[in-house]
């Protein structure tokens, strides 16, 4: 089975990723996650504590602190970003995640989304762009349940 994780730092992203550790069998299963960072976003960055107060922006050092947390929970995930702009809306988030999980050969994408909804339809969620593609089955993670 080839799984993909859309992680974003968040709870429920966390979640996500705790949830594909549970399920995959690391001598069978691929892992594989990705991060659609929004451009010059240091706010999004330091809020998920990959930028210190005093550190400008810089791609790479986020995607690398991004990486570092990833890796505490699935340490043998190879792991993407996309490059998605400052304000970029959930429809170009969900396309850049929905290429990576391709890109993996996903059959299984999961999610950590509090706003998707008992039914995935919400035009502003980005788990909804996602859920949308019919090439891969789609895991929601609507609770954190450590």
């Amino acid at each position: 089975m080839h799984y993909f994780v859309a992680y974003d730092g968040s709870d429920l992203s966390e979640a996500a990723l705790r949830r594909v550790a549970s399920l995959a069998d690391p001598e069978e299963d691929a892992v594989a996650v990705g991060t659609a960072l929004p451009r010059n976003d240091t706010e999004f960055a330091r809020e998920r504590g990959w930028l210190d107060e005093d550190e400008a922006f810089d791609a790479a050092l986020v995607a690398e602190r991004a990486r570092r947390d990833v890796r505490r929970t699935l340490p043998a995930a190879e792991y993407a970003t996309a490059d998605v702009g400052r304000h970029a809306p959930a429809g170009k988030v969900g396309s850049a995640l929905r290429r990576m999980a391709r890109e993996a050969d996903a059959e299984t994408v999961v999610v950590g989304s509090d706003n998707a909804g008992g039914v995935v339809t919400s035009v502003s969620s980005v788990a909804s762009s996602v859920a949308a593609d019919d090439e891969y089955d789609v895991l929601i993670v609507r609770h954190d349940r450590r």
